[in-house]
């Protein structure tokens, strides 16, 4: 029953869960043994942490209750220090940059076309990661992957081999891998068959919870491909 709009379940989806269950555990241990050892006047108002505190009190002394209290103070701590550090590295990066890709949003004409600057040295479209715009690729590492995109996408609908998701995941995917290569190639990463299917309708855009604008990387691609490869 699981929506094929969505990715399937990879190794460090489960460990997300499991790091969010240790710290809320350690946690609720914490506070039991807190409430416990300080008699707080104010343990009512925390019900799951008095419950804990009622359990850990039954099975040690207050000694035992104090080392397990520092123990757990400073387990506690790594854990949490050490699950900040990895969300740019894990599926929740998202929960960072989604909320600045809607604040960044671009408040100009829906649709309307990037004008397109003739220079001797400058580039014509996007060939290369270094010729999309900061909100290009801060679009990139705003996607949640839950897929709207590509249920309202009619090239997708109707079997072409276009899909928004996909585009973003794979332009995403490159942009990580070049590690600040800003010069690595993207039909690497998008083919000519994905951007000519593209009907620049912009459901997609519509549909995105995180505002991610597909239409304007597709036609900056397609204007390089056709005014600097001749393609």
């Amino acid at each position: 029953r699981r929506p094929a709009r969505l990715e399937p379940y990879r190794p460090a989806d489960a460990l997300v869960l499991a790091f969010l269950l240790v710290i809320l555990t350690t946690g609720f241990l914490i506070e039991g043994a807190r409430i416990q050892l300080t008699q707080d006047p104010w343990a009512a108002w925390s019900p799951v942490g008095s419950g804990t505190g009622w359990l850990l009190a039954s099975l040690w002394d207050p000694p035992q209750l104090q080392l397990l209290h520092r123990s757990l103070w400073w387990f506690h701590l790594v854990i949490v220090m050490g699950f900040i550090a990895w969300i740019p590295y894990s599926r929740l990066f998202h929960m960072i940059t989604a909320p600045a890709n809607i604040y960044l949003q671009n408040r100009g004409a829906k649709g309307a076309l990037r004008p397109l600057e003739l220079r001797p040295e400058g580039p014509l479209g996007a060939g290369a990661l270094s010729q999309f715009t900061w909100k290009d690729l801060l679009d990139l590492d705003a996607c949640t992957e839950c897929g709207r995109c590509q249920d309202q996408c009619p090239a997708t609908a109707s079997g072409k081999p276009l899909s928004p998701k996909k585009l973003i995941l794979n332009l995403r995917s490159l942009q990580h891998s070049a590690g600040g290569n800003g010069g690595a190639p993207l039909d690497t990463a998008v083919s000519d068959a994905e951007l000519w299917a593209c009907t620049t309708c912009r459901a997609c855009s519509e549909a995105c919870p995180v505002l991610i604008e597909h239409v304007d990387k597709v036609v900056e691609m397609r204007r390089h491909r056709v005014l600097a490869e001749s393609r």
